[in-house]
């Protein structure tokens, strides 16, 4: 049991997004498992990528997608074996950023999203992993439900 409590600890999830909320309430369920790296502008992504080694990247596309899709595919070529999952409202104007999406990541979850299908996500995308859903989050988080406009 303590080897897995070590591992886990060496084990470090980027969570990328520009709202605060949903960064922070995706730091707080996964805080005890694993070591946690927040940025929210894709400068800050791109100095994650050239200083510090990474187990999976959580990338919540929002705000500026043509650059966070270009950074992604730096990601991709430089740490082609991360797993990158990514959150993404579709845009039915812009088929051409969901097929680079695709290329891209390892899992592509459509908003609005639940914690539980976040956790799932990163549970599959790394091997021998397996995230307690249910004991790490017995009800939806109130931060979490705030970020994406929940009660």
């Amino acid at each position: 049991m303590k080897h897995i409590a070590a591992q886990r600890q060496q084990n470090t999830i980027l969570i990328h997004s520009a709202d605060r909320d949903l960064t922070k309430s995706l730091s707080i369920v996964l805080q005890d498992q694993f070591t946690i790296l927040t940025t929210e502008t894709v400068p800050e992504l791109s100095h994650q990528r050239e200083n510090h080694s990474v187990s999976l990247i959580v990338v919540d596309l929002e705000k500026t997608i043509p650059e966070l899709i270009e950074e992604l595919g730096h990601w991709r070529q430089d740490a082609p074996a991360v797993p990158i999952v990514v959150l993404y409202a579709f845009h039915v104007t812009k088929p051409n950023w969901e097929i680079s999406i695709r290329t891209l990541t390892s899992q592509l979850l459509y908003k609005p999203v639940q914690i539980e299908q976040i956790l799932e996500a990163i549970s599959s995308s790394i091997p021998g992993w397996s995230i307690p859903i249910r004991r790490s989050m017995s009800k939806p988080n109130k931060h979490f439900r705030l970020a994406y406009g929940g009660r």
